[in-house]
C-alpha cells in the first residue's frame, strides 16, 4: 500500500523537531545503524516484583550496551541478578533528583528504564530527561492488551501517555504494522504461570522494602497502604471464599443469562495509581456514588448493576457494603450487587455495558463490541471507542465501539507501545526482554510521542497528577475541549 507514513513530514499533522540523532521525527521510520548499541548507555531503576528486571538487564548486556542498575530498597537489590554496574542509593528523596543527574552526566547515561511511572524516583528520571538533550526514558508495565502483554512507552503511561489518540493516526499507524504483521494481535493466552509464583514474588519484594530499612533507611515507598496491614486483609478474604465463590457463580448465572439488562462495574484496586494518578477521584468510593446515583436517577426499572471487585483486591475495604449502603440511599438496593469472583469474559460478552475507571477490562470490553464508559482517564478512551456522552445517556443509549477502530488502535498499540511477554513466565520474560532491548536499540524509531502534552487530557510527566474530589464531572467532560487531530511531536 502507498499511504503517508503518519510521521512523514508531507502530514499537515506533524511536526519536525530534531531528535539527539540528528533524525527527524517528521521522517520515516529509522533503523538504528551497525554499532548503536555500544554508544547507548542504559540505566535500569526500580523494576517488578519478578527476575523479569535481571533477565531484561542481561539482555541488554549480550546485546553490547553498557548497564548500570541503581537499588533504591532491599527488594531491588534480591531481585537484580544480572551484571553491570551496581550502585546503591541510601539518600533521601529530596536529594535524589540532583544524584541521579549527575549520575547521568558522569556515566554517559542515554536510557532510563523503569517499572511504575509515578513512583517520586522515576517522575525525577522524567524531569531531567526533559531538560537533558539525548537521554530518553521508558516506562515499562503490565500491557493495555491482555493477557501476556508488556508495555514499553516513552516517558509514562496511562493519563501521563503520550500516545496517540487522534482516531486518523491510529489509522495509519495500523495501516503500516498490518503490511508487516497482517493478523490482528493475539489475544490467547501464550505464557503462563502459577498464582503462587506471583504471590511469593510480591510478597518477598514489598516485605523486603518493610523489613530493609536497616540497609535502606532512607527509602521513600509510596505504598498507600503498609504491606503487613494489606496481607493480613486476605486472611478473612481465604476464610470465606467458599461462599463468596458461591454468591458470585449464582449472579454470574443470572448475568449471562440476559433475563434483564445489566451493567457491570469493573473496580480496581484502590492503591493502584490508575486511580490515584490517572482519574479525578480520591477513592473509588467517589466513583460508586456517582455511578449509582446516575443508575437510580435514569436507568430503566428493569436494569440491574452488577459491581466486580478485582480479583486481586486485599478485602481492607468491604466494596460490598459500600455500594449497598450508596444503593439504599437511591432507592435501589434490590437492583445492585457485588460480587468476588465471576468469569469477566462471559460477563463483559453479556453486558448491556462496562463502566470502569480506567482499568485494562474496558478493552476487553471493546474487543467484544461492549459499549464502555471511562469515567476517569484511559489510553483507549477515544471517541468512536467509547462512550462520550453523559453518564446518564449511558444505560439507554450507549454509543458502541467502532470494531474497524479497535482494530486499528490495537493494531497501533502493539506496533508501537506493546509487546507479547510475561513478568513470570520465563519464556514470556526472554520474549519480552529480547523486544525491549530491539525497541531501545532502534530508538529512532519507537522514540515518538504523538500528544501534546499542553493538549486536553495529557500532562507533562514532570508533575504528578492532581487528585481531587469529583465535581459536576460530566459536565466537566463535555466542556472539556477534544483536539480533532492530535499533533505528532517527538521528544528529543
Amino acid at each position: 500500500m502507498n499511504q503517508l507514513h503518519p510521521l512523514d513530514s508531507r502530514s499537515q499533522r506533524v511536526r519536525k523537531v530534531p531528535d539527539p540523532d540528528g533524525a527527524l521525527a517528521g521522517t520515516p521510520s529509522l533503523q538504528a545503524g551497525p554499532g548503536s548499541a555500544r554508544e547507548q548507555t542504559v540505566l535500569m531503576l526500580q523494576g517488578p516484583a519478578s527476575g523479569f528486571w535481571s533477565v531484561l538487564g542481561s539482555t541488554f548486556t549480550a546485546a553490547g550496551m553498557r548497564l548500570i542498575h541503581v537499588n533504591l530498597a532491599l527488594g531491588d537489590w534480591l531481585f537484580w541478578r544480572a551484571g553491570g554496574k551496581r550502585l546503591n542509593y541510601r539518600g533521601r528523596l529530596e536529594d535524589w533528583e540532583h544524584w541521579l543527574e549527575a549520575l547521568v552526566e558522569r556515566e554517559g547515561v542515554t536510557d532510563i528504564l523503569y517499572f511504575g511511572d509515578r513512583l517520586p524516583y522515576h517522575q525525577a528520571a522524567q524531569r531531567i530527561a526533559l531538560r537533558r538533550e539525548g537521554l530518553r526514558v521508558w516506562a515499562v508495565e503490565n500491557g493495555y492488551l491482555r493477557p501476556n502483554w508488556i508495555t514499553l512507552e516513552p516517558f509514562a503511561m496511562g493519563r501521563h501517555s503520550r500516545f496517540t489518540r487522534d482516531p486518523e493516526t491510529l489509522r495509519y499507524l495500523a495501516a503500516e504494522a498490518a503490511e508487516k504483521h497482517p493478523e490482528a494481535p493475539s489475544r490467547k493466552p501464550a505464557f503462563g504461570h502459577p498464582f503462587a509464583v506471583e504471590a511469593f514474588c510480591e510478597v518477598t519484594f514489598n516485605l523486603a522494602q518493610v523489613f530493609g530499612r536497616v540497609a535502606f533507611p532512607r527509602y521513600f515507598s509510596d505504598k498507600a497502604v503498609w504491606p503487613v496491614v494489606e496481607y493480613l486483609g486476605w486472611l478473612p478474604r481465604i476464610w470465606n471464599s467458599r461462599k463468596v465463590r458461591r454468591h458470585a457463580r449464582r449472579v454470574e448465572r443470572d448475568f449471562v443469562a440476559g433475563k434483564t439488562p445489566s451493567v457491570l462495574v469493573a473496580l480496581q484496586l484502590e492503591t493502584d495509581y490508575q486511580i490515584r494518578a490517572s482519574s479525578d477521584y480520591t477513592s473509588q468510593r467517589e466513583m460508586l456514588e456517582e455511578v449509582i446515583t446516575s443508575f437510580a436517577r435514569s436507568a430503566p426499572g428493569d436494569m440491574r448493576l452488577v459491581i466486580k471487585v478485582h480479583p486481586f483486591d486485599p478485602g481492607l475495604i468491604n466494596w460490598g457494603k459500600v455500594a449497598a449502603r450508596i444503593a439504599s440511599r437511591a432507592g435501589v438496593a434490590g437492583r445492585v450487587a457485588t460480587i468476588r469472583g465471576g468469569n469477566l469474559t462471559a460477563m463483559t460478552q453479556a453486558a448491556h455495558g462496562v463502566i470502569t475507571t480506567n482499568s485494562t477490562s474496558g478493552v476487553l470490553a471493546l474487543s467484544v463490541g461492549c459499549p464502555v464508559r471511562v469515567m476517569g482517564d484511559a489510553v483507549y478512551d477515544i471517541e468512536g471507542l467509547t462512550h462520550r456522552g453523559p453518564l446518564d445517556q449511558f444505560w439507554t443509549a450507549p454509543q458502541r465501539p467502532d470494531p474497524e477502530l479497535f482494530d486499528a488502535w490495537s493494531r497501533a498499540a502493539a506496533a508501537w507501545i506493546q509487546m507479547r511477554g510475561s513478568l513470570f513466565d520465563p519464556r514470556g520474560q526472554r520474549a519480552a526482554a529480547r523486544e525491549i532491548v530491539e525497541r531501545v536499540r532502534n530508538h529512532r524509531h519507537y522514540w515518538q510521542t504523538w500528544r501534546d502534552p499542553a493538549a486536553a487530557g495529557a500532562s507533562t510527566p514532570c508533575a504528578p497528577a492532581a487528585v481531587t474530589a469529583p465535581s459536576g464531572r460530566d459536565a466537566a467532560r463535555e466542556r472539556r475541549p477534544r483536539a480533532k487531530a492530535e499533533k505528532t511531536i517527538a521528544t528529543h
